[in-house]
């Protein structure tokens, strides 16, 4: 699933983002302290699998899109 945000971040400044997810409860997406979306999730306590997580990419349908920018962690 993707979480992504509502509108542009391009304006050449750092932006702080957070996602939490959450065993019984949705995805959330914050940017800058705001809540931007959340997401309703299906996750179980003793749910395990091999997905990864891709901060700064997004690889749908065989087609990758990557983050141009710069990441700090």
């Amino acid at each position: 699933f993707n979480v992504e945000s509502d509108g542009g971040w391009n304006d050449g400044q750092w932006h702080h983002i957070v996602a939490t997810a959450e065993v019984a409860g949705p995805t959330k997406l914050y940017i800058d302290g705001v809540l931007r979306n959340s997401v309703a999730t299906a996750r179980y306590a003793n749910q395990t699998n091999s997905r990864h997580v891709s901060i700064g990419a997004n690889v749908s349908n065989g087609v990758s899109q990557y983050f141009p920018g710069s990441l700090a962690c």
